[in-house]
């Protein structure tokens, strides 16, 4: 198993790993809407597969990429515990389903986390599935009902 940042040449696979969790978990995306959503993701990861606004992370076994996972980074006015504004959003975690329960997503996540350390970063957030939820407890993740948000129509 490797853990490396994504590259250019790792596109097509990661774009794939993207899809194959909207595929999972948004089940009912209409195949019009499905393509609209690829092409989107495709520009976005043209430009910022390991850039200022995001970096990925892939896990290799035998040359094959089988995980992904990207921190999005922004900056904020600083605050009390983060004087830097540096915080980031890791999304895009997915693991093949024949390779999970292999600590792939495990490798990422220390990876990821380990980056935004040296990074100075102060906050690191993200939404979790069920399935995901006890690998980034373990990590030191916690729950938090701090925020609200607002869904345009």
């Amino acid at each position: 198993m490797t853990i490396r940042v994504a590259t250019t040449a790792d596109l097509t696979q990661v774009l794939h790993l993207r899809m194959r969790l909207f595929s999972e978990f948004l089940e009912t995306i209409p195949k019009s809407e499905f393509e609209s959503i690829e092409r989107a993701n495709r520009l976005f990861f043209e430009e910022h597969l390991d850039s200022s606004l995001a970096r990925t992370w892939v896990a290799e076994i035998d040359r094959k990429i089988v995980a992904a996972g990207t921190l999005a980074f922004y900056v904020r006015p600083p605050h009390p515990g983060n004087l830097a504004g540096k915080e980031a959003y890791l999304l895009n975690m997915y693991t093949l389903p024949e390779y999970r329960r292999r600590g792939l997503a495990s490798g990422i996540l220390t990876a990821a986390t380990s980056y935004a350390q040296s990074q100075q970063i102060k906050r690191v957030w993200l939404h979790a599935s069920e399935a995901g939820r006890p690998i980034y407890e373990a990590a030191g993740f916690q729950p938090s009902t701090d925020y609200m948000e607002l869904k345009s129509t």
